[in-house]
């Protein structure tokens, strides 16, 4: 008889909770330079060409202002060229998971009214 095999899979989902209406995604544009990115980067966008990289405060080419989180995983440089993708900007996100990311105090200032619950782990960013 054949042996079973379980296997566990975990997303690495950084939406906390609620409905698909409450996280609003926009297209945008990431640059071919940046390298592999996870679900759930925050981005930033280059102010000169008005193209996405993973943000960081300390970049001072725009995308030191935090503007959104990564839908899914792209890799822009192992593809040689700039790919389309969806960045969530609104809803309610896994707060440790994006801290994880690079989602810190000042990306938090960057958005108006981005609060985490007090006793929960949960990231609001408003709009829903």
């Amino acid at each position: 008889m054949a042996e079973i095999t379980t296997l566990t899979y975990t997303p690495d989902e950084i939406r906390a909770m609620g409905c698909d209406d409450c996280f609003m995604a926009l297209p945008v544009t990431i640059v071919s330079s940046q390298t592999a990115l996870s679900p759930g980067a925050p981005l930033g966008q280059i102010t000169a060409s008005g193209k996405y990289k993973l943000y960081a405060d300390a970049n001072v080419d725009g995308s030191g202002v935090f503007s959104g989180f990564l839908c899914n995983a792209v890799d822009p440089a192992g593809e040689g060229r700039d790919v389309v993708a969806a960045m969530w900007v609104t809803g309610y996100f896994v707060n440790s998971k994006v801290v994880a990311l690079g989602f810190d105090a000042a990306a938090k200032a960057d958005v108006a009214g981005a609060r985490v619950i007090p006793g929960r782990d949960i990231l609001i960013l408003p709009g829903c």
